[in-house]
């Protein structure tokens, strides 16, 4: 008599034990990784909420830093000269009388004299003379110059010289009828202003700043960081759907 075969059940395939564990582990790298990213997406997500409660449009962001990061701030370094009691700065081709803004330059300015009740400014081609609050009182252009401007200074007797390309040359009081003359010159020359004053031009150069709302934003979708913001936010919605899958699986283990 022959009996029967006994079929055993299938046995259930257990997943190793070294993948459960470097899966916890990932799990945890990975929610160290983007928790960064889920206080920042969480903090801006709730200020943007309330954007009109905490009036974020309105509220002004004037910092130096961030005018340098969003491209506000000044391209080139302050130039600064001293004149008498006043500080003359010169920055992307605008003009400053203490901190007060003038206007624009067109051409370089090759120094800056205190003269009579003002400034004297020369650039290469044009020398205008400015009151002590920025108007200008007259102005020579190249035609009326004894060449291109190279320095400006003063004579002993107190007298506008200019060095140009054919000489050195002194005028009248009118800044006129310039004679060739042959005797030391003491020449403009740019020196470091007050910190607290190129501060202060640098900050009115820059402009009013942002509204916060526009800085949160960006922190939010990522857009501070530039060309690279897109990015940025595709790896953290990377390691946050990650986190989950790595987490579901996890628990999914344990109810075994």
């Amino acid at each position: 008599m022959t009996h029967p075969k006994t079929i055993l059940p299938a046995r259930r395939t257990r997943n190793p034990m070294w993948l459960r564990q470097a899966t916890l582990k990932l799990h945890r790298k990975i929610g160290v990784l983007a928790s960064f990213f889920v206080i920042l997406l969480s903090l801006t997500g709730l200020t943007l909420n309330h954007t009109v409660d905490l009036e974020l449009d309105s509220h002004i962001v004037n910092v130096l830093p961030l005018n340098m990061w969003y491209g506000l701030a000044p391209k080139s370094r302050p130039k600064t000269y001293n004149a008498g009691k006043l500080w003359i700065t010169v920055l992307d081709k605008s003009l400053y009388i203490g901190h007060y803004p003038v206007g624009n330059i067109t051409g370089h300015i090759t120094g800056v004299i205190a003269w009579e009740d003002g400034v004297l400014v020369a650039q290469s081609r044009e020398l205008t003379f400015y009151s002590n609050e920025g108007q200008v009182f007259d102005q020579k252009n190249f035609e009326s110059l004894p060449g291109v401007i190279l320095e400006i200074g003063k004579t002993k007797a107190n007298q506008v010289a200019l060095k140009t390309d054919t000489g050195i040359f002194s005028a009248n009081a009118e800044l006129e009828n310039w004679q060739p003359i042959k005797e030391n010159i003491v020449w403009a020359k740019s020196s470091i202003a007050p910190e607290k004053l190129t501060t202060e031009v640098i900050e009115i150069h820059s402009g009013r700043g942002l509204p916060a709302s526009r800085i949160i934003l960006d922190l939010h979708s990522g857009r501070i960081f530039g060309r690279w913001g897109a990015y940025v936010m595709d790896g953290a919605a990377i390691l946050l759907l990650l986190l989950t899958m790595t987490g579901l699986y996890n628990w999914s283990k344990r109810r075994r």
